[in-house]
């Protein structure tokens, strides 16, 4: 072997030596999971949590004033959905005066003034201009109006304790907890199977918010569908007033209105 070959020799080995020696620092075997690890490969990024989904993130919001009212509406369709915090605003329930059942005049006799008013529960009556008499129980302010076809109906109630919002069924009047104000309505399931698509209120709880659908044009049944969907509890929905009753206003504007009497309204006030 002549020294020019000796040469190449030793330069092969030591390169692959280098090689080698590199190799086995980038791949380092996680003996407990076999991962391979390089310790030269930069730290990866940490993982970004999930982006929040929107509440109903295919309605439009059509009003956000930062106050814990936020109002969102479905297209140009008469459906609205206003979600509503009880943390920065004080929810209530009120049994008008038959000289004030009308919710703008219910509205309009609150100091200081609601921010937002809601038609509320069912009721009897003889005609849609005569004294309301509550179907389904009623508290305002600690006092209780017992309805008279609780027991009759798949009745539940939605209670209200300052931000504190639970709904539960009820089986009568005397099943009604203490509380200062609740409204009740009925299990949406009263009304399965049915394709009549009238105007109707609908509660609902999503993530400690009261989430308020007034809505037209649309089934009990897609209704429950989709607040399902987007997170709320079939446990945690009520089906209010319905027919040509219905009703809202926010900041003055009347964004579904009709000249019909309500039995109860829901107040939101700051």
């Amino acid at each position: 072997m002549n020294k020019f070959t000796f040469v190449v020799l030793i330069i092969v080995a030591l390169v692959a030596g280098i090689l080698i020696g590199r190799s086995n620092e980038k791949e380092i075997a996680d003996l407990t999971t076999g991962y391979v690890t390089d310790p030269l490969e930069d730290e990866a990024d940490p993982a970004t949590p999930e982006e929040k989904v929107e509440f109903l993130s295919l309605w439009p919001t059509i009003s956000d004033q930062g106050d814990g009212v936020v109002i969102k509406q479905d297209g140009d369709v008469l459906r609205f959905a206003v979600i509503i915090d009880p943390n920065k605003v004080n929810i209530s329930v009120v049994q008008p005066q038959p000289e004030v059942e009308f919710l703008a005049t219910i509205i309009d006799d609150q100091e200081p003034r609601p921010l937002c008013g809601f038609s509320g529960g069912l009721f009897e009556t003889d005609s849609l201009f005569s004294p309301a008499v509550q179907s389904l129980p009623l508290v305002e302010n600690f006092a209780l109006t017992p309805g008279v076809m609780t027991s009759e109906l798949p009745s539940r109630i939605l209670y209200i304790n300052g931000s504190e919002l639970a709904m539960s069924d009820i089986d009568g009047n005397t099943s009604v907890k203490f509380t200062q104000w609740a409204i009740t309505g009925v299990d949406p399931h009263f009304y399965a199977g049915s394709t009549n698509e009238p105007n109707r209120t609908v509660l609902a709880l999503h993530e400690g918010n009261l989430v308020i659908l007034v809505t037209t044009f649309i089934t009990m049944d897609e209704i429950v569908e989709m607040l399902v969907q987007n997170g709320v509890d079939p446990n945690e929905i009520i089906a209010l007033d319905v027919g040509s009753v219905p009703k809202f206003q926010c900041y003055g504007f009347p964004y579904f209105d009709s000249s019909t009497i309500v039995g109860s309204a829901i107040l939101i006030s700051p």
